[in-house]
């Protein structure tokens, strides 16, 4: 990763880490659907702590019903669930990305998504000064590889709004914020394999150490 990292500048670390957990055996999504109609009925909760019953059939009623709706986030508390559509959704464009860094308290007052994630990172990050962390868990094809690269862009787009954007190497080269998000890219190509379920799925873990400075711009990245 490109940094230019000074030890006399204060900086604060936001590290990502993804990994990945055992997959379910074959044919039990199936059965999980089929048991989820079991549930009793309650009102769809944006997050499940909500909840009037909050067993394991709720939840997963309330997370099938959310998925038809195209609502692929929900909240447990401040964790946030994912569930991978397999599909494009209008979910990460600048508009959306607009309404989330605006938007004061966005995990609390606008729809569970991972830009709420990112932002409540950041903002912890720079009002209380200590290093935080997110963690990108799930099974094969999930979707992590994915929601880091999102993370990602989020802090970048912060970054540059509170004046990062700075050229790395001078001149026109591209400015540190664009390398960190190069540099994401040239990661898949190592130890990627394909799957059933994903042509491009992980064989590895992935540690992303993103230091910022009291402004709130990126100093660099491991």
């Amino acid at each position: 990763w490109h940094t230019r990292i000074s030890r006399d500048i204060p900086r604060c670390r936001l590290d990502l880490v993804s990994e990945t957990v055992p997959a379910m055996r074959e044919g039990a999504h199936g059965t999980l659907s089929v048991l989820s109609a079991q549930a009793p009925d309650q009102q769809i909760c944006a997050n499940m702590v909500k909840m009037r019953f909050l067993d394991e059939l709720s939840v997963l009623r309330n997370l099938e019903l959310r998925f038809i709706d195209d609502d692929i986030y929900t909240y447990v508390g401040t964790v946030l669930i994912s569930i991978n559509p397999f599909r494009m959704l209008p979910l990460y464009t600048p508009d959306v990305l607009d309404t989330y860094t605006e938007k004061k308290d966005a995990e609390t007052v606008l729809p569970p998504h991972v830009f709420a994630l990112a932002d409540r990172a950041y903002c912890e990050l720079l009002d209380k000064w200590t290093d935080q962390s997110v963690i990108v868990s799930g099974e094969s094809g999930a979707g992590k590889t994915e929601a880091t690269k999102v993370l990602l862009e989020y802090l970048m787009e912060m970054s540059r709004r509170a004046g990062g954007d700075k050229h790395f190497a001078g001149g026109d080269s591209e400015s540190l914020e664009e390398l960190c998000l190069f540099a994401q890219t040239i990661l898949e190509a190592f130890g990627n394999a394909k799957t059933v379920r994903n042509d491009n799925s992980s064989r590895f873990g992935k540690w992303i150490e993103v230091f910022f400075n009291r402004a709130g711009t990126i100093e660099g990245a491991v």
